[in-house]
C-alpha cells in the first residue's frame, strides 16, 4: 500500500503500508492509549487533532530486493465482484531476491540461566502464557496478566497486576454506516517479553447492524411477500497492548495497537512485532464492504479496496488476511499488508520472511443432502503459500506458490538456505473423481516459491502426525489404522534427506505401534517424541484414539536405521487414559539438555468397571531421560487439592461423590526453571521446587483477592 504524496509530505514519518486518516477517533477500550501533550480530546475521547506523526527509526538494514508487482483491486466494486464470483484459475509470478543479511535478536534477560518458550524458528519469539526474563515471571491469571518476582525463591511475590479491561464499544452512525455497540469480557490470549517491553494480546469484537429483506411467497395465497430484518453482524477486533515494565511494580501502557480480524498468531523479531490477523467479509448487495483498520496510539488508518492484494490460487475468496507489524519501543505507525484469500490455515515465519498459508478448497452441501455423502470438495486440493519478505517491520510481496496437499501444523514448513522445505498429505475427493490414496510428500521450493523437487507417495494409506526438521534433514512421523484388529496401529518414523535440494530422498524408517505428534532434538543423535498408544496390557485396541501417553526416545545415529531405543507409557491396562497438552502446544513441552530433563503436563484417569473407584491426576510429570536408562520419573507436581481448587466430598442418600472445586484454574499450563529452581504455573498458583529433587520451596498464589 502507498500513501498519497501530499500526505507523505505532511507526515515524513508515514510508511507505505498505511494510510493514515485525520478525523474521528473511536477508543476501543476503557484503557485509554497514551495521550500526547496538548492534544485536543473530541467527543468520543478520540484525538481531533494529532501530533506530528514520530519518523522511523534510522534502518540500516534497507529492503533491497523487488518487491512483486502483485495485482491489486481497483475499487469497491471490483472487491464485491471478487467476493461474488468465482476467480480465475492460476497463472505464475517470478521474483528475484538479493537478500542482505538479517537481524539476529540479542539475548535480553538476567544472565542466570532460565529457560525461554520453545519456538519453531530460532531468533522469532512466539506468543505465549507465561514469559520469564530469569528474575520475573510474566503470566496471564483469570484475565489478568500477573508479574512474580521470581527468583530468589525466598524473595518470591506477586509486584504487580494488570487489569485488563473488559470491551464495550459505541459506535454510532459512521461514513454512512450504521456501527452497532457490544461488550465482552477480557480475554488475554498470549504474551511477548523484551527486555523493559510486555506485549499483550487481547481478543474482542464489535457489530455492525444491516437491514436485510427476504422475498418468500405464502404458501396459502400464492402471494409475492417481503420481510425486512436486521442482521447483526460480528466482527473480531485483535488488540496488542504494550507496556512499559523498567518498573516491574508500576507498569505502563506505552502503546495501544488494535487491528479489525481475529487473532491467528504473531512472532516477535527483535523489537518488531508481526501480526496476522483474518476476518470473512460480509458482503451484500446495496450495503458497502466493511474492511480492515488500524487504530494506534491516537490515529487510526483504514484499508480500502485499491490496499488489498488479489493473489492467485484461490476458489471462494471471503477471507482477508491482515499482516501488522509493529514497534514496541517507539511509537511509529504500524504497517499493514492485506490479503484476499479463500481459506487460513497455517502461519510460518522465519527470520527473513513470513509464509501465509492457505487450503484451496472448500466443502460444500445443499441443505437437505447429508454433508458427508451429498456434498463437494470443490478446488484443487493444494496448499497456497504467499511469501512476505520482511525486515524492521517492513513487508515486501514476493510472490505466491503451491504445492499438492495440505499440511497438519506449522511445523510442515522449514526454511533453509533459501528454500522453502514443506511436507503435506494429500487425497483428492469429490463427486467426480474417485478418491486417490492418502500419502505424504515432501516438496522443496525456491525463493520465489517455484517448487525444484519432491519426494511423494510415502506411507500410502496413512496419515502424517508429526514433522521436525533439523539442517538437511526432515523427519516424519505417520499413522495408519489397520485394516484387521488383529494387527496393530503402526507409527513408522521417516527420515528424508534434503542435503541436495534439487533431489530429496528417503534415507531410512522405523515402524513400531503407536505414533508421535511431536518430535524434539534430544541431543546431535537421538529424537524424543511424544504421542499416543494403547496402554501396556491392554486387551481392547482403540486404532483411532489410543488410550495412553506415550514417550519415545529414538536413535537417529544411523539414518538409514532408525531405532527407539526407551519408551514410557503414561497408565496401563483397559482402565486408564491419559494425555498432554504438549502432544499438540510445543509451548507447554520444556526440555533441559544440560539437567537431561523433561517436563511435560499429564492429565491421567483411572476408573473400575463398576465405577465405584475413579481417580485422577492432573499436573506435571518431570522425567529424567538419557539413552541409557531411558526415561525415570524424577517428581511431579499438581495444584489440585489447594486452597484454590480444594476436594469438596459430597455425601448424599446411598451414595457420595467428590471433585475439586474451580480445578480448571489449577490445570498446569507451563512449566520453566530458572537457575536450580523449577516453576509449574496454572491461573491460580506459582510453585517453585527444586529442579533435581523435586523437593517444595514454596508457593506463590496469583488469584486476585475476590
Amino acid at each position: 500500500m502507498t500513501l498519497p504524496e501530499e500526505l507523505t509530505m505532511a507526515f515524513p514519518g508515514v510508511r507505505g503500508g498505511a494510510v493514515l486518516v485525520i478525523g474521528l477517533i473511536v477508543l476501543l477500550t476503557s484503557s485509554a492509549p497514551v495521550t500526547w501533550d496538548g492534544a485536543k480530546e473530541g467527543p468520543l475521547g478520540g484525538t481531533e487533532v494529532g501530533p506530528e506523526v514520530p519518523g522511523d527509526l534510522p534502518n540500516d538494514e534497507p529492503l533491497n530486493f523487488p518487491c512483486q508487482d502483485q495485482d491489486h483491486l481497483p475499487s469497491e466494486e471490483a472487491l464485491g465482484k471478487a467476493l461474488g464470483e468465482e476467480a480465475n484459475q492460476p497463472s505464475n509470478y517470478g521474483v528475484t531476491l538479493d537478500m542482505s543479511p538479517g537481524v539476529v535478536p540479542s539475548a535480553t534477560g538476567s544472565a542466570l540461566e532460565h529457560s525461554e518458550t520453545n519456538v519453531q524458528v530460532k531468533g522469532v519469539d512466539e506468543p505465549d502464557l507465561v514469559k520469564t526474563d530469569g528474575r520475573y515471571v510474566y503470566t496471564i491469571s483469570n484475565g489478568s496478566v500477573v508479574i512474580v518476582l521470581a527468583y530468589p525463591p525466598e524473595d518470591a511475590r506477586v509486584v504487580a497486576r494488570i487489569s485488563l479491561p473488559d470491551q464495550a464499544y459505541w459506535w454510532g452512525w459512521y461514513e454512512g454506516w450504521w456501527w452497532g455497540w457490544s461488550w465482552s469480557p477480557a480475554s488475554p490470549s498470549g504474551l511477548f517479553l523484551r527486555g523493559d517491553r510486555l506485549v499483550v494480546f487481547l481478543h474482542s469484537y464489535y457489530t455492525t447492524v444491516v437491514p436485510l429483506t427476504y422475498n418468500y411467497t405464502d404458501w396459502e395465497t400464492g402471494q409475492s411477500r417481503s420481510y425486512t430484518y436486521n442482521a447483526t453482524l460480528y466482527h473480531p477486533l485483535t488488540q496488542a497492548l504494550v507496556y512499559d515494565i523498567s518498573d516491574r511494580a508500576a507498569p505502563q501502557l506505552f502503546r495501544n495497537v488494535t487491528v479489525s480480524g481475529s487473532f491467528e498468531g504473531a512472532r516477535m523479531i527483535g523489537e518488531y512485532v508481526y501480526l496476522v490477523t483474518s476476518e470473512y467479509l460480509y458482503h451484500y448487495p446495496d450495503y458497502p464492504v466493511i474492511l480492515p483498520a488500524v487504530w494506534y496510539d491516537g490515529w487510526y488508518y483504514r484499508v480500502y479496496a485499491s490496499d488489498v492484494i488479489l493473489p492467485w490460487g484461490f476458489y471462494y475468496p471471503h477471507n482477508l488476511v491482515l499482516l501488522t507489524s509493529l514497534s514496541v519501543e517507539d511509537r511509529d505507525t504500524p504497517e499493514s499488508e492485506a490479503l484476499l484469500v479463500d481459506s487460513w490455515t497455517e502461519l510460518y515465519v522465519s527470520p527473513h520472511n513470513i509464509y501465509v498459508i492457505g487450503y484451496d478448497g472448500w466443502w460444500w452441501g445443499p441443505w437437505f443432502e447429508d454433508v458427508w455423502w451429498g456434498g463437494w470438495w470443490l478446488g484443487t486440493g493444494n496448499t497456497t503459500i504467499h511469501k512476505y519478505a520482511i525486515s524492521r517491520g517492513t513487508f515486501c510481496f514476493v510472490g505466491s506458490g503451491q504445492v499438492p496437499g495440505w499440511p497438519i501444523n506449522a511445523w510442515a514448513f522449514d526454511e533453509e538456505d533459501g528454500y522453502l522445505r514443506v511436507a503435506t498429505e494429500t487425497q483428492r475427493f469429490d463427486r467426480w473423481r474417485p478418491a486417490s490414496p492418502q500419502s505424504s510428500n515432501v516438496y522443496v521450493l525456491n525463493e520465489t516459491l517455484a517448487r525444484v523437487s519432491a519426494l511423494e507417495g510415502i506411507a500410502p494409506g496413512e496419515d502424517m502426525t508429526a514433522v521436525r526438521y533439523l539442517g538437511d534433514r526432515a523427519y516424519l512421523v505417520t499413522y495408519g489404522v489397520p485394516d484387521t484388529m488383529s494387527q496393530f496401529p503402526s507409527d513408522p518414523l521417516f527420515v528424508v534427506d534434503l542435503a541436495d535440494p534439487q533431489s530429496p530422498a528417503l534415507l531410512g524408517q522405523l515402524t513400531i505401534p503407536g505414533y508421535s505428534t511431536y518430535l524434539h532434538p534430544f541431543d546431535e543423535t537421538h529424537l524424543l517424541g511424544l504421542g499416543r498408544d494403547d496402554c501396556p496390557g491392554s486387551t481392547v485396541q482403540h486404532p483411532w484414539w489410543p488410550s495412553c501417553l506415550k514417550l519415545s526416545l529414538f536413535d537417529i545415529s544411523d539414518l538409514a536405521a532408525p531405532r527407539e531405543v526407551a519408551r514410557y507409557f503414561v497408565g496401563q491396562g483397559d482402565n486408564e487414559w491419559s494425555s498432554s497438552e504438549a502432544a499438540w502446544d510445543p509451548h507447554a513441552f520444556l526440555f533441559i539438555p544440560s539437567q537431561g530433563l523433561l517436563l511435560i503436563p499429564v492429565f491421567w484417569e483411572s476408573w473400575d468397571m463398576e465405577g465405584s473407584q475413579y481417580r485422577i491426576f492432573d499436573g506435571v510429570y518431570a522425567f529424567s531421560v538419557s539413552p541409557d536408562r531411558g526415561f525415570e520419573v524424577a517428581w511431579t507436581d499438581t495444584h489440585l487439592g489447594g486452597p484454590a481448587c480444594p476436594l469438596v466430598e459430597y455425601r448424599g442418600s446411598g451414595y457420595s461423590y467428590s471433585y475439586f472445586e474451580n480445578s480448571w484454574m489449577c490445570d498446569i499450563e507451563r512449566s520453566l526453571y530458572i537457575g536450580d529452581v523449577a516453576y509449574t504455573v496454572s491461573q491460580a498458583l506459582l510453585r517453585m521446587r527444586d529442579l533435581v529433587s523435586g523437593a517444595s520451596i514454596g508457593d506463590v498464589p496469583l488469584l486476585a483477592d475476590r
